[in-house]
């Protein structure tokens, strides 16, 4: 009896923390029918898209526009592939593009002026805003795709914190490269032999560290020395393929999934300077696939905030939170399942932020 209301009692004081931020946020959530437009309170508000895959999700720095990148059957082993802008006031799509190939990867700029699109087929594609909608102004093609059918997806799009750079991911070529949008050349290229696909990059809020994961563990690059962290931070199995990674707002805690559906949250140490300043960490989430041969897909991200970690399970087709402040005993709850199937990825709408101040610093492209 005792063990029963402690839990109803700790039910409650979880759900109270979320309490601050509930009228405030939105999460967007990209699943196999649809995206859903949901309240952290674990209210769905809307469905667009509802016969489409989506598979792609990402709010502008002010909150007003949904990127989306979805796909649907056309005839066999045909598809449709197109990214649509979602007015999230309006309720209204104001763009959209075909491809003909899928968009693998949407990230605007640090002040909502420009969009990059990566393709399966190795192209960027850039697009201005204009008044209340994006023209394309660039394509850069980045890698070939050959006959043999080699994946040359852009896996992962980040720009930095001041939107001078643009990182992303390739897929057969296994590599990660630093872009200069202003000058349109290559900064640096990480190339360290690995041997899988990269999916996941992500800046640090100051802009001085990219995490990188690889297979079985994470890799921080120094981005101004242009060389690793010593001590990079695998996964107690070594093997498990790392899907998504995350900072906090402060940028005190680096999060990422993996392909064996755990959890990990780093926290930085403030002593350590040219050793892995992320080496504490915590396990959050145990592996949610049930049998040997199955996969996941994690994705995950803090809330604005930083209160909140979401997490989108492909496997589970659900949608947790995690109170960051519950360290010492780690809780999900699940506050969105989609009973019509899996859950690709998760945004968050951003806060308000000041554009006149990052106006001033803004690069033209």
């Amino acid at each position: 009896m005792f063990k029963k209301i402690s839990k109803i009692l700790f039910n409650i004081l979880f759900l109270i923390s979320f309490a601050d931020i509930r009228c405030n946020d939105l999460i967007a959530v990209g699943t196999v029918n649809g995206v859903k437009i949901l309240k952290t309170d674990n209210t769905l508000l809307k469905t667009y898209l509802e016969d489409k895959v989506v598979k792609y999700v990402a709010f502008s720095p002010d909150g007003t526009i949904l990127a989306v990148s979805y796909l649907w059957k056309i005839k066999d082993n045909n598809w449709g592939h197109e990214v649509a802008l979602l007015d999230i006031q309006t309720g209204e799509f104001i763009k959209k593009w075909k491809y003909d190939c899928k968009a693998t990867s949407l990230a605007f700029n640090p002040d909502g002026t420009i969009l990059a699109i990566g393709l399966a087929s190795g192209h960027i594609n850039f697009y201005k805003k204009k008044k209340k909608t994006y023209k394309k102004i660039k394509t850069i093609k980045f890698f070939k795709r050959k006959d043999s059918g080699e994946c040359k997806n852009i896996n992962s799009l980040d720009f930095s914190p001041d939107g001078k750079i643009l990182a992303f991911t390739t897929g057969f070529y296994k590599k990660v490269i630093l872009w200069d949008i202003q000058k349109r050349n290559n900064l640096c290229t990480i190339n360290q032999n690995f041997t899988v696909n990269l999916n996941a990059i992500s800046f640090s809020p100051d802009g001085k560290i990219l995490a990188l994961g690889r297979d079985g563990c994470i890799r921080l690059w120094d981005v101004q020395k242009k060389e690793f962290f010593e001590h990079p931070y695998s996964l107690p199995e070594g093997q498990a393929h790392i899907t998504s990674i995350d900072f906090n707002q402060k940028g005190d805690k680096l999060a990422f999934g993996s392909m064996d559906g755990s959890v990990h949250v780093c926290k930085r140490e403030k002593k350590i300077k040219d050793k892995n300043p992320f080496l504490s960490k915590i396990c959050i989430k145990n592996k949610s696939i049930e049998k040997e041969g199955d996969w996941e897909h994690i994705d995950v991200k803090f809330s604005p905030n930083g209160k909140i970690l979401a997490v989108g399970s492909f496997a589970q087709n659900n949608v947790s939170f995690w109170d960051t402040n519950t360290e010492d005993k780690p809780k999900f709850t699940e506050i969105f399942k989609n009973k019509k199937g899996w859950v690709y990825s998760i945004a968050f709408k951003p806060k308000k932020i000041d554009f006149k101040k990052t106006q001033e610093k803004q690069i033209q492209f």
